[in-house]
């Protein structure tokens, strides 16, 4: 993550930063069916709006976005 010049600004992109890293985590522990069906489905009430791509997006992208790398262009 970059720093800018304003912490305002600075706190903002943090606080959104980590709640898409949460929710990749998360997205992760879901489809690797690491609950019980029915707390499963009380987590997937969450992934609505931009967050509904990470329940379809294939696994090695998860992967790859929780663990910070960028892919190599091809």
């Amino acid at each position: 993550m970059k720093p800018y010049r304003d912490k305002t600004m600075s706190t903002a992109f943090s606080n959104v930063n980590g709640e898409w890293k949460y929710m990749v985590r998360l997205a992760i522990r879901i489809r690797e069916g690491r609950y019980t069906p029915v707390v499963e489905q009380e987590y997937r009430k969450k992934f609505t709006g931009i967050y509904k791509r990470l329940l379809e997006d294939p696994m090695n992208e998860l992967y790859t976005e929780r663990d910070g790398h960028k892919q190599k262009a091809s």
